[in-house]
């Protein structure tokens, strides 16, 4: 199962700004099959700070949208 495909590559969006994060400090490979009650999780390059500590975001993960995500 992929949990995104290359047409759709994982992004956060700052709400506030419009500002789109879509590039990973890490590379998106998780192999093999993924697991229920285990966490995964992407670190999006912030260079500058842009999105910072309370900002509202929306995350996109291939179809999936989820809005109003406050960053920790």
């Amino acid at each position: 199962m992929a949990v995104h495909e290359s047409q759709t590559p994982p992004a956060i969006i700052d709400e506030r700004t419009g500002l789109v994060l879509n590039r990973l400090l890490m590379g998106h490979a998780h192999q093999g099959e993924l697991k229920p009650a285990v966490s995964y999780y992407l670190v999006f390059e912030n260079t500058g700070n842009w999105v910072r500590r309370g900002s509202k975001v929306t995350v996109l993960l291939g179809d999936a949208q989820v809005e109003h995500v406050v960053v920790k």
